[in-house]
Parts: structure tokens; sequence; C-alpha cells
């Protein structure tokens, strides 16, 4: 029985010993890295996060966008379901990224006096009782823009994020930069307190100028392993006559059909 206790006595001494010198040896290791690397930073086990690396995607994706324009020339105001694919890839190993998206449009609710969908329009008066409204509606259009995900470096520094598209970003992006539209001209004239249509034509065509610069803040993030949600809002500047200027608000959920 004596030995016994002994035995125990032994066991829990040594314990100690090597409870006592594990702290020792952390505690030692902490301070012998942060006196040779003061910008070292020590990330407790409690924020660590699984990571991953990301370069490009290409995703299949949509959303709603709501479009908020008052000017009788400008782009349409409203809300619009959307569809897209878009390829988006990093600038080498930079917080920086490029993106393509090919997008179609479909009407959700209209609030200018165009019953047409996403487009841009203008109105003006030729005469004392004639008037004119031209519209644009984009059927599809080609979006060009860049990325520059702020936080990326700093979550790298701190051990609690990856080299991906992923995170808060500010974008700036040439909205509708080429577009496939169908344009119809109205000529109305003023009877007896009556707007009444005088001539109304129609064409299709692809357009090169009718473009926007859309300047956002947003947020990227994965859901699983091939889920995004993108939330992003900014103004929008009429390229061909910058006093005009909307306010667009988008939210894209997409899957990945392609990553690398």
């Amino acid at each position: 029985m004596m030995r016994f206790r002994y035995l125990l006595s032994i066991v829990g001494l040594l314990g100690a010993l090597a409870l006592h010198a594990q702290t020792d040896t952390l505690k030692v290791s902490e301070e012998y890295y942060q006196e040779r690397d003061p910008n070292l930073i020590l990330v407790p086990s409690g924020r660590i996060r699984p990571t991953f690396d990301e370069s490009q995607i290409l995703k299949l994706g949509t959303g709603i966008q709501a479009v908020g324009s008052g000017f009788q020339y400008g782009v349409s105001s409203g809300n619009f379901l959307f569809a897209d694919i878009t390829y988006e890839r990093k600038v080498k190993d930079s917080p920086w990224s490029i993106t393509f998206s090919l997008i179609a449009h479909d009407i959700l609710n209209q609030s200018s006096f165009f019953n047409y969908g996403l487009g841009y329009y203008k109105s003006s008066q030729i005469a004392p009782n004639e008037w004119e409204r031209s519209f644009g509606e984009i059927n599809f259009q080609l979006d060009l823009g860049v990325k520059y995900y702020y936080r990326q470096e700093r979550r790298l520094a701190q051990g609690i994020g990856g080299n991906n598209l992923n995170g808060s970003y500010f974008g700036a992006t040439l909205w509708n930069a080429i577009s496939q539209i169908s344009e119809r001209v109205t000529r109305l004239r003023d009877i007896g307190g009556r707007a009444i249509v005088i001539r109304e034509t129609e064409k299709d065509g692809l357009s090169l100028g009718a473009a926007s610069l859309y300047l956002n803040w947003g947020n990227q993030v994965r859901i699983l392993k091939r889920g995004y949600l993108d939330v992003n809002i900014g103004p929008a500047f009429d390229m061909s006559k910058l006093s005009n200027w909307s306010v667009i608000i988008n939210l894209k959920l997409s899957i990945a059909i392609w990553k690398k």
C-alpha cells in the first residue's frame, strides 16, 4: 500500500513539473519570437478559421438590382431581376481583381413613365406642343470592372484570411460598357390637353456609347464550397453627361462553375 502511495506521489510530482515546464516553454517561445520580430501578430487559437486560396472564379448568378434615378435624361429607375455569368481574376497576389460580367435583365417593377425594362432614356421638347421621348432598353450588357479587397492584406498578416476573392471591397465598374439594345423613339403632340402619339420607331442594335461609371462598396462572401453572396451599393455616373447620376444596389447569389 505504501509503495502505491509513493508511486502516485511520484506520478503527481512529475505531472506538475511537466505542466510547469510546458507553461514556461510557451512563455519563452512567445517572448523569443516577439523579441526577434516586433511585427509578429500572435493569433489566439479561438480566432483561427479555416482559410482557402483562389485566384480565378467563373460564376453563374442571379439577383435583384435596384436603380434610383430622377432625371429627364439618364437610367430608368425601378427594381430589376437579372441573371449573369461573371469571370473574376486576381491581379497576381495583390488584393486587386478584374471582373467581366455578361448580364440579362427583366423588369420587376418600374417607377418611370416608360413601361419598359432597364435602359437609358431622355425626353426633349421640340415644339411648344410637341416633344420626343427615346428609350434604349438593355437586352444584354457587358460590364468591365476592378475590385480592391482592402482588408485582405491585414487579414493575411493576422492569419485569419486567405489569398482569395472574398471580403469587403471598393469597386469601379464600367456599367453597361457594351450592350445589345432595343431603341424606341416616340414623338407626341398635345392635342386638346391629351398626349397623342404621332410617330413611333423601333430598332435593335449594338451600343458602345451608352455607359455609366459605377463606383461602389461591397462585400463578397463564400457560402460552403461553391456559393457566393455579393452585395454592393454606390453611385453611377452617365459617361456622356456626368451631371446625370443614379444610385444602384445589387444583391446577387452565385455558384462557381469553375475556380482555380
